[in-house]
């Protein structure tokens, strides 16, 4: 649900020579320094390059021509390269705000959190009452370093200084992921919408009502924000979140698909996606998706869903107990996952003392998951430990009595353990809240 806003590059100050020695070098100087980016980025740097390469400057010149390459090159993206030319230009003498500030900038994006809060300590040094070092700074130790602390302690100088909707909206992010205070993250966003009433600040408001459980207000918030950006991508992906918290299915796949119309590679609404077609019994087109979004990045949650697609829809246990593993090796400490794990292994009657570390860790994590237990239940049926099977459905249907599979799973229980009563009332029970209670059961190659 995060949308995180990071500032923008801010407008370097140019930097121009002294005094160019060589007449001829005039135009290149022109082309290095580029004042109002009136030349791309290779012209630019070409240019710049000539002018270190002739070796006539003085070391003052050279020194900004290696700067001025470098915010070029920080302008195209090329962070190492622009952090190579920040490091040769300060070393040559052009110990300027705007070198730290820059070189801070390429060095965050290179995850070098660390440099880049060294140097917007130096750009500060330097020049104390730079706003844009001291935002960057405060991002750095939110989004980099999460020490939201001393980012919000940033962010109160700054708004004590300028007050704009993005800082707002920032220090709003601190409260909210970093300290969990919804109320002053709230108190940010409303102020931010006084300020600019964009789609940014809509997605930001409902993330908080969303996070109290409120789907209707996050919703409104969401629809807000897409009305004003219908391009807004999180605006469209989080009302989908937002619906299908809601149970509309449908309009749920309606906003991941507009949002997947925008940016077809966002993996989040790729898995949401195959998610609800899982749920509505359209497996192939959520194997697609799925696939689509694991082709992207591997995701513990997409392998558990695809799992299921392949262990209910495709009926393919051996492809469900893989995806259901790796699920598990990359999240050994959910308890959902760990119970898939067991669940297909149970059902399939393949590796039961591999399945049952997998019910044991998840009933360990949550005693009373109705689920776990009917999971564990079913596989002490397979083991012939009946009493263990009552114990474990008995246990499900006292958590959830509304749970149909761990009903008929006590009757058959209760049948082998000779209580024939007490197994024909739970069945007739079981089936009533579920007329495939018995055929399921027949599958399994379980009956009483």
């Amino acid at each position: 649900m995060r949308r995180v806003i990071f500032s923008g590059l801010a407008a370097f100050a140019l930097a121009s020579p002294a005094a160019a020695q060589a007449p001829q070098l005039a135009e290149q100087w022109t082309r290095c320094v580029n004042q109002e980016l009136a030349f791309e980025v290779d012209v630019a740097v070409n240019a710049c390059t000539a002018i270190i390469g002739a070796q006539i400057e003085t070391q003052e010149n050279v020194a900004i021509a290696t700067y001025n390459r470098a915010k070029e090159r920080a302008r195209a993206s090329s962070w190492a390269a622009a952090i190579e030319d920040y490091n040769r230009a300060i070393e040559l003498g052009f110990r300027e705000h705007d070198a730290y500030y820059g070189r801070a900038l390429a060095m965050y994006q290179t995850r070098d959190f660390q440099g880049a809060l060294t140097n917007y300590d130096e750009a500060l040094r330097v020049r104390p009452d730079s706003l844009d070092a001291l935002g960057g700074r405060a991002d750095t130790y939110q989004y980099g370093l999460a020490d939201f602390d001393r980012a919000i302690a940033d962010y109160d100088t700054l708004l004590s200084r300028r007050e704009t909707a993005n800082d707002l909206i920032r220090r709003g992010n601190a409260y909210q992921y970093g300290k969990q205070d919804l109320d002053r993250a709230l108190a940010d966003y409303d102020r931010a919408l006084l300020l600019d009433a964009n789609a940014a600040v809509q997605v930001d408001r409902g993330n908080i009502f969303y996070a109290r459980g409120d789907y209707a207000a996050a919703m409104a918030q969401y629809d807000a924000g897409a009305r004003r950006d219908p391009t807004d991508v999180a605006a469209l992906f989080n009302r989908g979140n937002a619906k299908w918290a809601l149970n509309d299915v449908p309009g749920a796949v309606t906003d991941w698909t507009a949002t997947l119309g925008i940016n077809p590679n966002y993996a989040d609404a790729l898995g949401n996606r195959g998610d609800a077609y899982r749920v509505q019994g359209h497996y192939d087109q959520a194997l697609v998706d799925l696939d689509r979004a694991l082709a992207i990045r591997v995701n513990p949650t997409d392998l558990n869903t695809r799992g299921l697609v392949y262990e209910y829809g495709l009926r393919d246990p051996i492809r469900a107990i893989a995806d259901f593993d790796q699920a598990v090796s990359l999240a050994p400490n959910d308890p959902a996952y760990r119970n898939s794990a067991c669940w297909a292994r149970a059902v399939a009657e393949r590796e039961l003392e591999v399945a049952r570390a997998h019910c044991d860790a998840a009933i360990t994590a949550e005693p009373a998951n109705a689920d776990y237990l009917d999971s564990r239940g079913l596989l002490n049926l397979r083991e012939n430990r009946n009493q263990e099977a009552w114990n474990d459905f008995d246990a499900a249907v006292r958590a959830s009595d509304t749970h149909a599979h761990a009903r008929y799973g006590r009757g058959v229980a209760a049948a082998r353990l000779g209580r024939a009563a007490e197994s024909a009332a739970d069945l007739a029970a079981a089936r009533a809240m579920d007329r495939e209670m018995t055929r399921t059961w027949e599958e399994y190659g379980l009956t009483p």
